[in-house]
Formats: structure tokens, sequence, C-alpha cells
């Protein structure tokens, strides 16, 4: 009986889809606009229908009871949405190259060779105005450099992204410790036919590289000429996404259906006025501007827009509300019905609420995220709870809570701050200065001048242990998590090259600084750990003198708390639906199902994206994309250049 239910919901259903296809493109390749009753499949499944009919059936879709979930999905008409006709486009990371310039070095740079690398330099430096550019190269104090970087999709004007840079093979340079890049104009390369081409101008890069930290390992000296910018690339073009409508439904009228429909779920606004967010540009293009929730969750914004339908009715509606909530109740369906939930918008949010209250963890979690992008208050108890239970939802449980306006989730936040795990809370207070920059809780203040190395220093009062967390990704940070912490003072401790600390017969610490061609400097610090980074800062120090002073006192246990590198919330940890393996906050348990939503990019940098996008199935690489083609890298074909 069940089986010819389905055949004759077949048979409709192909029904359907020509008659919409036609309304649409005005015919269907190879097929008529009409059913033929003579085809024996159809006849045999309108048979059976109506002997059901007559017959009578006890499946409850026709008693009027609630379905069971299996059932349901099986004979559920298909909803079409975007996704049925259009797929994302611009979700890739778009790699940007430059020969470039690094000054300030300290005897440790080279001439570079005569070639093209030199010749493309030279030309790089006279678009600035550099009047005598051999010169420079000859000093020892500069070096050539390779430059590159990889902008995000969705990035905006203005926006920043870390910057590689390593000599290339042959350079006699030794080091580009505490050098400082030139201002670099970046754009995608590629060799045709032999000859080197460059695109558009899409980024600039400047600022000092930070060379190895002392917690990285294969401590030799080929690390010491490849570094790094922590967010030394400046988007000056905005990366556009869009919906590419796939050649079969390609038409006026279906762009401008999706971009309808877009524009009455979401808006955002230009100088005051609210605008959509599509714009058909042509048959088969749509352009998608970002939403600002949706900013570190580029991903999940083009599966929403993908999950929006393509027509329903407020009846049909009703009905689908219906046969969502049981989707998302349960566990092996809940992703997908969550999607689908918060692209229909409030009007779902009472099933959503419903999902936020559920005993399983992956229904909570699956409901109370969709509800974060949506702004509805009862998400941020559900997914803070998780946050700090379950790693494997940590990472989209925290950037959800970023996403929201409400003040629930900055309370949510505040209160994770005094959790034991050291990720959950680094990645509360990540979440919370990306919520709200300006927040003088989070906002914290600029140590040192250029000529140092600068960075952002934070102190964020917790009751649960300190420790100290630094930053190879994303901005030079140091954020120090407690309150009146000590260093013991030192008997001989560097930080760095030039700045050495050690202890007084008084108790306290003498801060010395011996740089060449230059008069030594001595100040005295007070064993408080906020005192010896400020005189650090006094005598001339940086951000990796002051990480180089941390480490050193921490590996010689003058400083005797836990000090953390790029301790933030990771993808791909494994949920296990049984619950008899509950979890702890440490997150180092095994577990045997993955999220299945994207991955968002508030923890990440390109090169944890690549990792996490191998192993997680609902990672970036596995989002349907327009496929786009690659640009193949110049410098790829002209140096050996990895930089992992």
């Amino acid at each position: 009986m069940l089986k010819a239910i389905r055949r004759y919901d077949l048979a409709v259903r192909t029904s359907s889809q020509i008659q919409l296809d036609c309304s649409q493109d005005g015919a269907v390749k190879g097929m008529k606009p009409f059913i033929s009753f003579t085809n024996p499949h159809v006849k045999r499944a309108a048979f059976s229908a109506s002997l059901i009919i007559v017959c009578g059936c006890h499946s409850p879709l026709f008693r009027g009871q609630s379905p069971d979930v299996d059932t349901l999905i099986e004979v559920e008409d298909k909803t079409r949405l975007i996704g049925d006709v259009a797929s994302p486009y611009g979700l890739t990371y778009q790699k940007v190259e430059s020969v470039g310039l690094v000054t300030r070095l300290r005897e440790t740079g080279s001439d570079p060779s005569p070639g093209t690398l030199r010749k493309l330099l030279i030309a790089e430096m006279q678009s600035h105005d550099v009047k005598s550019p051999n010169q420079e190269l000859a000093s020892s104090r500069t070096s050539l450099v390779l430059v590159r970087g990889f902008i995000p999709p969705g990035a905006r004007k203005g926006s920043q992204f870390d910057i590689d840079v390593l000599t290339p093979a042959g350079s006699e340079t030794t080091s580009l410790g505490n050098g400082w890049l030139m201002q670099s104009r970046l754009s995608d390369h590629a060799v045709v036919s032999g000859t080197p081409l460059r695109g558009h101008i899409t980024a600039f890069a400047r600022g000092p590289v930070l060379i190895q930290t002392p917690t990285e390992e294969n401590q030799s000296t080929t690390t010491n000429v490849r570094g790094r910018v922590l967010g030394g690339g400046y988007v000056s073009v905005d990366r556009s996404l869009g919906l590419a409508v796939r050649d079969e439904h390609a038409s006026i009228r279906t762009s401008t259906l999706i971009g309808n429909i877009i524009n009455n779920r979401f808006h955002t606004f230009n100088r005051g006025v609210q605008t959509g967010v599509a714009n058909p540009k042509r048959d088969n293009y749509v352009e998608i501007v970002l939403h600002p929730r949706y900013k570190n969750n580029v991903y999940r914004y083009m599966k929403v827009l993908s999950s929006l339908s393509l027509s329903t009715t407020p009846a049909q509606l009703s009905n689908r509300l219906q046969k969502l909530q049981h989707m998302l109740l349960e566990p092996t369906t809940a992703a997908n019905a969550a999607l689908q939930l918060e692209a229909i918008g409030k009007k779902a949010q009472d099933v959503l609420i419903v999902g936020s209250q559920s005993d399983d963890p992956e229904v909570q979690f699956y409901a109370s995220e969709a509800l974060a992008y949506l702004d509805v208050a009862e998400a941020a108890e559900p997914l803070a709870k998780l946050a700090h239970t379950e790693p494997a939802f940590r990472w989209h449980a925290l950037t959800a809570l970023a996403a929201m306006d409400h003040v629930t989730a900055y309370d949510a936040l505040t209160d994770l701050l005094d959790t034991s795990s050291i990720e959950t809370r680094y990645g509360a207070f990540r979440a919370l200065r990306n919520r709200n920059p300006r927040d003088p809780f989070v906002r914290g203040e600029i140590l040192a001048d250029e000529a140092s190395y600068p960075f952002f220093y934070h102190f964020v009062p917790s009751e649960a242990a300190p420790f100290i967390h630094c930053c190879r990704h994303g901005q030079a940070e140091i954020v120090v998590f407690g309150r009146d912490i000590q260093m013991t003072p030192p008997k001989f401790l560097f930080a760095g090259k030039e700045i050495l600390l050690t202890g007084t017969k008084n108790g306290k610490i003498k801060v010395s600084r011996f740089s060449p061609g230059r008069d030594d400097i001595e100040e005295y610090s007070s064993t408080a750990l906020d005192d010896v980074v400020r005189t650090i800062i006094q005598v001339g120090g940086g951000y990796t003198d002051v990480v180089a002073a941390i480490q050193g006192a921490k590996e010689s246990g003058d400083l005797n708390i836990r000090v953390a590198f790029d301790a933030g919330p990771r993808v791909g940890r494994e949920f296990r639906r049984d619950d008899s393996d509950k979890d702890n906050a440490s997150g180092t348990e095994n577990r045997d199902f993955q999220v299945a939503n994207p991955v968002p990019t508030l923890f990440s940098s390109h090169h944890s994206d690549k990792q996490n996008s191998r192993k997680s199935p609902a990672g970036p690489a596995n989002l349907p994309t327009k496929k786009e083609q690659p640009t193949k890298s110049f410098f790829a074909r002209m140096v050996s250049w990895v930089v992992d």
C-alpha cells in the first residue's frame, strides 16, 4: 500500500515538476508539458491510488493522526528550494601574491641576484617613487621576499588577513627577524604560454614580520627566512558572493524570482537606507551581499539562502512547519531541518524553541544555533551550556553567540570566562570582542610602536585558574586571564636577542637592553606580570620580546601558570549520540559523529581551514559550489615556495 502511495506521489511530483519548469523556461527539453496516462507506470500508480481510496487506508496520513518521522520523510511533497536550481559561488579562498621588500633587518639581509624577481621588485619599488631601488636592494638591512595571502570568502574592503613571507630559493638572507614588510600590492598571478600575467590588485600588505615563536618546533636556521605578518593584508576590493543558476533553469524570470525571495527574507542597510542583499545580474547569476549577522559564518549564510523555498503558500507553510518540527526532533535529520527553519525566519521561531528544549544534545544544538542567527533570547543558555560541555559543538556555539545582539548572549559569554576549559575561556573572549570590539571589557590597549612590533594587550578578570594566551594567527595579541599574577625574579632570562631580565637582591626585576650602535638601557620592575610587560615595552621591546619573556619564564619555572598559543576551539571533533560516555571540559575524549554544519571562520585562518576541510565532512570543501577555475600560481612556477 505504501509503495502504491509512493508511485502515485512520484507521478504527481513529476507532473508538477514539468509544469513548473515549463512555466519558467517555456519548455523542457525532450519532454512534453503534460503527463500522459497512456504511460503504463503512471496508469498503474493511478489505479493503485484509486484502490486505496475505494478500499480505505489505515495510514496515519489518511487518518488525520500525527505521522511518525519516517513516514513524513518518505511521502512528503518535495518543497523546491533555491538550492535545487542554483549553487553558491565565491566560497573559495582567493590566493594573492607579490614580490616584496623587507627592511629594518639587522645586517641579515642580502642583495638579490639578477633575474625576473629582482626586475619585478624594482618595478614595484618605482611605483612607490623609490628613487634608487638598486641602492636599497644592495643593503644588508633589506631583503627581497615573496609575499602571499589568502583572502577569505565574503571579505569586504578593509578586512584584514594574514600574510606569509619567504625568501626565494638561492637567497643569501639569513634572517627576517625584526623586519618590516614595505607596502606590497597583491593580486592573483598566472602563467599563460610561458608569459607571467598579473591580475587586478585586490589587496595590500605591510607590517612587522613575525618569525618562529619559542613554542614552535624545529628551531633550525631555515625557519628564520620565513615569517608571517599577522593581519598584515588589507582587502582593497569587496569579494563577490553569488548564486549561479544552473543552465537548465537559467532565465530572467528565475533569477528575478530568486532575488525577490531572498530580499523578502534578508536585508541590510546602505547609508541608512534598507536594501535587499540579492541583486539579479544576469539570467544565470544573482549577486549576494553578506548579511552582517553571518560575517563569521559565510558558508552557513549561503546554505540558509539555498534553503529558502521557491514558492510556499500560507497553507503549505503551516503543513511544512509541522513536518520540519518532526524532522528537527529526530537527531539524524535535525541539522537539515534547522537550516530550513532558519531560512523561514521568525515564523519558525516557535518550532525551533521546542527543539532547543529537547533532552537530546544534538537536537538542542542545531535548534539553538538556528535560533541564535534569528537573534532569539532562548538560544543563549543552551548554546553556552553546550560550548562548555560538548567540544564537538563548541566552535559553532561560540560563533553563534557572537552573532547575537541580544543581551542574553553577552551574559552567557561573560559567564564562560570563568570555566575551567582554556579554549572555552579564550573562545568566549574572542566571541565577545568580535561581537563588540569597543566594549571596554575586551577592548584592551595597544602596546609598543611600529619600530618594535605593536600588539593588543588585554587583562581579563577570571575566577578560574589564571593563564596567558598568545596568538600566531589573526593579530598580535596577548590576553592575560586572572588576577594579581606574579613572576619570580629570574636569575638570567632573555626576552628576544637584545633584552635581558635578571633578579635583584631587593626582589625586583632588572630589564636591560643591549643594542649594537645604541646606548644600553636599564629599567626596574616589580614582580607583577603586568609591570614586567610594560617595562619590556619601556626599554624598546615589542610583541616577540614579550612573548619570549613569558615563554622563557614558564620554561624556567619563574612563571607558574599555563601559557597557551592559538588555543581557540577546534573543529572536526566527534560527538557520540550514545549518552553513555559524557563529555568533560577538557575535550580529549573520542566520539563518533561530527557536526553536520559548515565550519565558521571566527577562530580560523586559511591554514586551519585547509586541515579542517580535509578531516571534517562539514568543512567548506564539502559545501556545493559553482565550479570555479583555479588560478595557477605564478611564483609556484618560478620558485619552490610552500608555506603550510
